[in-house]
């Protein structure tokens, strides 16, 4: 977990039992790494299929309405921040998307 943030190393190693909460802190306050974008990616998509596979979906489905999802080349972009919102509400906003047609941001 060190060297997420190259400026911020050492209070990562010593957050270790509040890690996520430091974690994303530090991340929302210093700006993301791309490798730990990168890293971060494909588990916030594992989150929302499982999400929308809990709605009913199956997992072949899922994967498609995703991936050809506006809301997947948002969450997709680190600059939209889409990452930050939970697996939870992503899922309730594809599938917003693939029933009306329309991609909304979540209100802040």
């Amino acid at each position: 977990m060190v060297g997420l943030c190259k400026k911020k190393s050492f209070f990562l190693t010593l957050k270790v039992r509040n890690f996520v909460v430091s974690h994303f802190c530090l991340i929302f306050a210093l700006g993301m790494e791309e490798q730990t974008f990168n890293a971060l990616l494909p588990l916030k998509i594992a989150g929302i299929l499982k999400y929308v596979m809990e709605r009913g979906y199956d997992r072949e489905t899922a994967i498609g309405k995703l991936y050809g999802s506006k809301l997947y080349e948002s969450v997709c972009s680190e600059q939209t921040k889409m990452w930050w919102y939970s697996s939870s509400l992503l899922a309730d906003l594809l599938i917003e998307e693939v029933e009306t047609g329309k991609f909304t941001y979540p209100d802040n």
